[in-house]
């Protein structure tokens, strides 16, 4: 598990836990993790144009997971 697994299942999270905008967080979260694997194992393979792709995917959901991170910010 890395640190951003590690505070969203942590004690400073439990009054967090119930909002919508933390939930937002799993998805992406997961899909970030999940292009990583795929792009690892691509340019393994010496598929760089696919793995080229992937990490721009990965970017997205990315921003995609510090967006809701700076709401989440707001809220305490």
């Amino acid at each position: 598990m890395f640190f951003l697994g590690q505070w969203a299942d942590g004690p400073e999270t439990t009054a967090l836990r119930s909002s919508a905008l933390f939930m937002k967080l799993e998805s992406p979260h997961a899909r970030v993790h999940d292009l990583a694997r795929q792009a690892a194992l691509t340019y393994s393979q010496g598929n760089t144009a696919q793995t080229e792709s992937l990490l721009s995917e990965m970017s997205q959901a990315s921003k995609e997971v510090v967006g809701i991170l700076e709401e989440l910010q707001l809220l305490v």
